[in-house]
């Protein structure tokens, strides 16, 4: 009996951790990094300078749609920490999932995802950008979740994520629990004005 107990307070401990990440990451101009892509398949990833002078091609368009589109399948589907498939997933591996299902290679964790791409601002999120969050510890910087963004209406961010509560699940940002812990948004897929 007590052997029960302490694998079910192991079982809690585990699962009432999250998704958090233990690296912190700062707005700090960080060195320029490029996700790895799948050379078969054509796609618009870099780091930028400035989101303003960004432009979404019809190519990146296309592939956000398709994430979006992915992405939403697989609504309902459990979390699991370090899940990476449709058995379960944790929230960024449900990101790598849906990325690399459009040939777009991004790190294992959210902390690493927030290195890469542009930060833009909510009001200019398109689809398929990434939003990133504190853990649950609001006091603490550290990245410790990561969404889709699937719609955004003037600011009005609805994404999708996998969540301990819900498993994949939309959210708005502006809800009771995301509100205090968002922390940015980023674009992945993008392309310079010419």
């Amino acid at each position: 009996m007590q052997l029960k107990n302490t694998f079910l307070i192991l079982f809690v401990l585990f699962t009432l951790s999250g998704c958090a990440q233990h690296k912190k990451v700062t707005k700090k101009k960080q060195p320029k990094k490029t996700a790895k892509v799948d050379t078969k398949k054509p796609t618009n990833i870099h780091d930028s300078d400035s989101a303003k002078n960004d432009t979404l091609s019809a190519i990146a368009k296309d592939k956000a749609d398709s994430i979006v589109a992915y992405a939403e399948k697989y609504l309902g589907v459990r979390y699991r920490y370090g899940g990476m498939d449709p058995k379960g997933f944790d929230c960024a591996g449900f990101v790598c999932f849906v990325f690399n299902h459009q040939g777009i290679k991004l790190p294992r964790t959210a902390d690493a995802q927030a290195l890469l791409g542009v930060e833009v601002s909510r009001k200019n999120a398109r689809p398929g950008d990434l939003v990133y969050f504190k853990g649950r510890d609001v006091h603490n910087k550290a990245i410790g979740h990561v969404g889709i963004v699937i719609e955004n209406n003037n600011g009005q961010i609805k994404f999708i994520s996998a969540t301990v509560s819900a498993g994949i699940h939309i959210d708005d940002i502006d809800g009771t629990y995301w509100k205090e812990r968002y922390v940015f948004t980023k674009r992945i897929l993008t392309q310079k004005k010419k």
